[in-house]
Protein backbone atom coordinates (compact mmCIF):
# COMPACT_ATOMS: atom_id res chain seq x y z
CA UNK A 1 0.00 0.00 0.00
CA UNK A 2 1.86 3.30 -1.27
CA UNK A 3 -1.03 5.34 -0.61
CA UNK A 4 -3.96 7.34 -1.92
CA UNK A 5 -1.81 9.80 -3.91
CA UNK A 6 0.11 6.65 -5.62
CA UNK A 7 -2.81 4.74 -6.16
CA UNK A 8 -4.81 8.02 -7.89
CA UNK A 9 -1.82 8.92 -9.99
CA UNK A 10 -1.40 5.47 -11.35
CA UNK A 11 -4.91 5.23 -12.07
CA UNK A 12 -4.69 8.15 -13.80
CA UNK A 13 -2.03 7.20 -15.82
CA UNK A 14 -3.56 3.92 -17.57
CA UNK A 15 -6.88 5.28 -18.20
CA UNK A 16 -7.88 6.07 -21.32
CA UNK A 17 -11.78 7.02 -20.59
CA UNK A 18 -12.51 10.97 -21.17
CA UNK A 19 -13.50 11.22 -17.63
CA UNK A 20 -12.00 10.44 -14.65
CA UNK A 21 -14.31 9.89 -10.89
CA UNK A 22 -12.48 8.48 -7.33
CA UNK A 23 -14.51 6.77 -5.22
CA UNK A 24 -13.69 6.27 -1.58
CA UNK A 25 -13.96 2.85 -0.35
CA UNK A 26 -15.97 3.34 2.53
CA UNK A 27 -18.86 5.87 1.20
CA UNK A 28 -21.62 5.23 -1.22
CA UNK A 29 -22.41 7.10 -4.34
CA UNK A 30 -25.72 6.88 -5.12
CA UNK A 31 -26.63 4.20 -8.36
CA UNK A 32 -27.17 7.44 -10.52
CA UNK A 33 -24.27 9.51 -9.35
CA UNK A 34 -21.62 8.53 -12.30
CA UNK A 35 -24.96 9.03 -15.08
CA UNK A 36 -25.88 12.10 -13.86
CA UNK A 37 -22.65 13.64 -13.58
CA UNK A 38 -21.46 12.27 -17.31
CA UNK A 39 -24.94 13.83 -18.84
CA UNK A 40 -24.45 16.94 -16.97
CA UNK A 41 -20.48 16.94 -17.90
CA UNK A 42 -21.02 16.50 -21.50
CA UNK A 43 -24.39 19.09 -22.45
CA UNK A 44 -22.50 21.88 -20.40
CA UNK A 45 -18.61 20.67 -21.78
CA UNK A 46 -17.70 21.14 -17.79
CA UNK A 47 -13.98 20.53 -16.91
CA UNK A 48 -15.45 19.57 -13.28
CA UNK A 49 -18.69 18.65 -12.87
CA UNK A 50 -19.63 17.92 -8.69
CA UNK A 51 -22.52 16.96 -6.58
CA UNK A 52 -23.90 18.16 -3.50
CA UNK A 53 -23.49 15.27 -0.85
CA UNK A 54 -24.84 13.85 2.38
CA UNK A 55 -22.69 13.49 5.24
CA UNK A 56 -23.84 10.06 7.23
CA UNK A 57 -22.64 9.01 10.40
CA UNK A 58 -21.08 5.58 10.71
CA UNK A 59 -22.71 4.45 13.74
CA UNK A 60 -26.12 4.68 12.99
CA UNK A 61 -26.69 5.70 9.10
CA UNK A 62 -28.00 8.99 10.42
CA UNK A 63 -27.99 11.92 7.96
CA UNK A 64 -25.98 14.65 9.65
CA UNK A 65 -26.17 17.40 6.93
CA UNK A 66 -27.01 17.95 3.37
CA UNK A 67 -23.97 19.57 1.67
CA UNK A 68 -23.31 22.00 -1.43
CA UNK A 69 -26.37 22.05 -2.26
CA UNK A 70 -25.98 25.82 -2.56
CA UNK A 71 -24.75 25.99 -5.75
CA UNK A 72 -28.20 24.66 -7.09
CA UNK A 73 -27.17 23.12 -10.81
CA UNK A 74 -25.20 26.48 -11.33
CA UNK A 75 -22.59 26.32 -14.23
CA UNK A 76 -19.42 28.09 -13.84
CA UNK A 77 -16.66 30.12 -15.68
CA UNK A 78 -13.83 29.56 -13.56
CA UNK A 79 -11.83 32.84 -14.97
CA UNK A 80 -15.00 35.09 -14.28
CA UNK A 81 -14.37 34.17 -10.50
CA UNK A 82 -12.18 32.09 -8.69
CA UNK A 83 -13.18 33.47 -5.51
CA UNK A 84 -15.85 30.40 -5.53
CA UNK A 85 -12.94 27.87 -5.59
CA UNK A 86 -12.30 28.43 -1.87
CA UNK A 87 -15.71 27.60 -0.84
CA UNK A 88 -16.12 24.07 -2.91
CA UNK A 89 -15.51 20.69 -0.62
CA UNK A 90 -11.54 19.74 -1.40
CA UNK A 91 -12.80 16.01 -1.71
CA UNK A 92 -12.50 13.91 -5.25
CA UNK A 93 -15.04 11.90 -4.45
CA UNK A 94 -18.00 13.94 -5.74
CA UNK A 95 -16.59 14.76 -9.21
CA UNK A 96 -16.20 13.78 -12.43
CA UNK A 97 -13.33 15.56 -14.31
CA UNK A 98 -12.46 15.74 -18.08
CA UNK A 99 -9.46 13.29 -18.12
CA UNK A 100 -6.92 15.49 -20.00
CA UNK A 101 -6.79 18.05 -17.11
CA UNK A 102 -5.58 15.29 -14.50
CA UNK A 103 -3.17 13.68 -17.56
CA UNK A 104 -0.55 16.32 -17.39
CA UNK A 105 -0.29 16.98 -13.31
CA UNK A 106 1.63 17.35 -10.11
CA UNK A 107 4.04 14.81 -8.90
CA UNK A 108 5.31 14.58 -5.71
CA UNK A 109 8.70 11.93 -4.52
CA UNK A 110 7.00 11.62 -0.80
CA UNK A 111 3.24 12.19 -1.06
CA UNK A 112 1.35 13.59 2.09
CA UNK A 113 -0.72 11.07 4.00
CA UNK A 114 -3.36 14.17 4.64
CA UNK A 115 -5.01 17.18 2.43
CA UNK A 116 -3.50 15.35 -0.88
CA UNK A 117 -7.17 15.93 -2.39
CA UNK A 118 -6.82 19.42 -1.63
CA UNK A 119 -3.61 20.02 -3.34
CA UNK A 120 -4.31 18.03 -6.58
CA UNK A 121 -7.33 20.13 -6.65
CA UNK A 122 -5.78 23.48 -6.83
CA UNK A 123 -3.06 21.72 -9.30
CA UNK A 124 -5.87 21.48 -11.84
CA UNK A 125 -7.77 24.47 -11.20
CA UNK A 126 -5.54 26.84 -13.61
CA UNK A 127 -6.54 24.05 -16.82
CA UNK A 128 -10.74 24.25 -15.53
CA UNK A 129 -12.16 26.68 -17.51
CA UNK A 130 -15.70 25.44 -16.51
CA UNK A 131 -17.23 23.84 -13.39
CA UNK A 132 -20.84 22.55 -13.64
CA UNK A 133 -23.00 21.69 -10.21
CA UNK A 134 -25.89 19.37 -9.26
CA UNK A 135 -28.21 20.12 -6.58
CA UNK A 136 -29.38 17.01 -5.58
CA UNK A 137 -26.93 14.91 -2.88
CA UNK A 138 -25.67 11.73 -4.83
CA UNK A 139 -23.01 10.71 -2.48
CA UNK A 140 -22.93 9.65 0.65
CA UNK A 141 -19.97 10.58 2.60
CA UNK A 142 -19.88 8.38 5.66
CA UNK A 143 -18.50 10.56 8.83
CA UNK A 144 -15.99 8.19 11.20
CA UNK A 145 -14.54 10.06 13.86
CA UNK A 146 -11.93 7.25 14.40
CA UNK A 147 -10.48 7.22 10.88
CA UNK A 148 -6.92 7.47 10.23
CA UNK A 149 -7.52 10.24 8.00
CA UNK A 150 -8.94 12.14 11.25
CA UNK A 151 -5.59 12.73 12.70
CA UNK A 152 -2.03 14.14 12.20
CA UNK A 153 1.05 13.85 13.76
CA UNK A 154 3.62 16.23 14.37
CA UNK A 155 6.11 14.56 12.76
CA UNK A 156 4.22 14.94 9.45
CA UNK A 157 4.44 18.80 8.97
CA UNK A 158 7.40 19.30 7.61
CA UNK A 159 6.84 16.97 5.00
CA UNK A 160 3.34 18.50 4.49
CA UNK A 161 4.48 22.08 4.36
CA UNK A 162 7.39 20.38 1.48
CA UNK A 163 3.97 19.05 -0.29
CA UNK A 164 1.93 22.62 -0.04
CA UNK A 165 5.26 23.90 -0.98
CA UNK A 166 5.52 21.90 -4.26
CA UNK A 167 1.88 22.42 -5.42
CA UNK A 168 2.27 26.32 -5.23
CA UNK A 169 5.40 26.59 -7.17
CA UNK A 170 3.70 24.46 -9.64
CA UNK A 171 0.37 26.32 -9.89
CA UNK A 172 2.92 29.65 -10.32
CA UNK A 173 4.46 27.82 -13.79
CA UNK A 174 0.93 27.03 -14.88
CA UNK A 175 -0.23 30.64 -14.84
CA UNK A 176 0.87 33.92 -14.75
CA UNK A 177 -2.87 34.52 -13.47
CA UNK A 178 -1.92 35.59 -9.23
CA UNK A 179 -5.87 35.25 -8.64
CA UNK A 180 -4.81 31.24 -8.40
CA UNK A 181 -2.06 31.64 -5.65
CA UNK A 182 -4.33 33.77 -3.78
CA UNK A 183 -6.79 30.94 -3.76
CA UNK A 184 -4.25 28.52 -2.97
CA UNK A 185 -2.78 30.68 -0.09
CA UNK A 186 -6.46 30.80 1.36
CA UNK A 187 -7.18 26.93 0.61
CA UNK A 188 -3.43 26.38 2.71
CA UNK A 189 -5.24 28.63 5.72
CA UNK A 190 -8.40 26.92 5.90
CA UNK A 191 -7.02 23.26 5.59
CA UNK A 192 -3.39 23.40 6.75
CA UNK A 193 -3.77 26.03 8.87
CA UNK A 194 -7.35 25.31 10.77
CA UNK A 195 -7.65 21.60 10.03
CA UNK A 196 -4.38 20.31 10.88
CA UNK A 197 -4.63 21.69 14.31
CA UNK A 198 -7.64 19.87 14.94
CA UNK A 199 -5.93 16.73 13.90
CA UNK A 200 -3.24 17.63 15.76
CA UNK A 201 -5.89 17.97 19.04
CA UNK A 202 -7.65 14.64 18.05
CA UNK A 203 -3.89 12.75 17.99
CA UNK A 204 -3.28 14.05 22.01
CA UNK A 205 -0.56 16.25 20.69
CA UNK A 206 1.26 17.15 23.90
CA UNK A 207 2.60 20.51 22.87
CA UNK A 208 -0.66 21.67 20.74
CA UNK A 209 -0.06 25.60 21.11
CA UNK A 210 3.38 25.73 20.10
CA UNK A 211 2.50 23.61 17.41
CA UNK A 212 -0.09 25.84 16.10
CA UNK A 213 2.36 28.93 16.48
CA UNK A 214 4.68 26.81 14.18
CA UNK A 215 1.97 26.71 11.53
CA UNK A 216 1.23 29.89 11.65
CA UNK A 217 4.73 30.99 11.63
CA UNK A 218 5.01 28.90 8.22
CA UNK A 219 2.18 29.84 6.87
CA UNK A 220 3.56 33.88 7.15
CA UNK A 221 6.46 32.49 5.44
CA UNK A 222 5.41 30.54 2.71
CA UNK A 223 1.90 30.89 2.00
CA UNK A 224 1.87 35.53 2.62
CA UNK A 225 -1.33 35.92 0.71
CA UNK A 226 -3.71 34.20 3.33
CA UNK A 227 -3.56 37.52 4.74
CA UNK A 228 -5.63 40.26 3.38
CA UNK A 229 -6.99 37.96 1.18
CA UNK A 230 -9.11 39.47 -1.53
CA UNK A 231 -11.57 36.59 -1.73
CA UNK A 232 -12.30 37.00 2.42
CA UNK A 233 -12.89 41.10 2.38
CA UNK A 234 -16.50 42.10 3.26
CA UNK A 235 -16.75 43.39 -0.27
CA UNK A 236 -16.19 40.60 -2.14
CA UNK A 237 -18.88 38.94 -0.05
CA UNK A 238 -21.26 41.07 -0.06
CA UNK A 239 -21.10 41.31 -3.41
CA UNK A 240 -21.27 37.27 -4.16
CA UNK A 241 -24.10 36.61 -1.79
CA UNK A 242 -21.40 35.91 1.11
CA UNK A 243 -19.91 33.22 -0.34
CA UNK A 244 -16.53 33.21 1.94
CA UNK A 245 -18.50 34.43 4.61
CA UNK A 246 -17.21 32.25 7.23
CA UNK A 247 -14.14 32.03 6.23
CA UNK A 248 -14.20 35.54 6.57
CA UNK A 249 -15.23 36.19 9.86
CA UNK A 250 -12.55 33.58 10.90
Amino acid sequence: NEGAWRARKAGISIATGTYIGFCDADDLPMLQMYGCLLQKAISTSADITICAFQRVDVKNGRLLKKELTKFGDAIYEVVDNPGTLASINNALWNKLFFASILKTGLRFDDPPRVLEDMMLLCAVYPSCKRIAFISDPLYRYIVNPGSAMATVEKRELDQLVDSLRQTREWIAKQTDDARFREIFDLMTFIHFGLSVPLRLQCSNEKNWCQSVREIFLLLDQYFPGYQKNPYTTLRYNLRNHMENGKIMLL
